[in-house]
């Protein structure tokens, strides 16, 4: 298999887990963004430090963004 069409199928079952939970199971989506971007990251073969550290510079910048428009 091929690794794109490796990557198409896991980001495929993410997105479908994402819709059964949201609205099946009503969890909140920002949990289920945070798993799945944990889960796509783990099944791509990053390391787990990498994952976590490339989360925390996602989630810095986008807060850091949201600061700037509220001010």
């Amino acid at each position: 298999m091929s690794a794109s069409l490796y990557l198409f199928g896991i980001i495929s079952l993410v997105i479908i887990g994402l819709i059964i939970a949201s609205s099946r199971f009503k969890v909140h989506p920002f949990i289920l963004l945070l798993f799945a971007s944990l889960i796509v990251g783990i099944a791509t073969g990053m390391p787990l430090l990498k994952i976590l550290e490339t989360l925390q510079k996602g989630f810095g910048d986008l807060i850091g963004y949201i600061g700037l428009v509220v001010v």
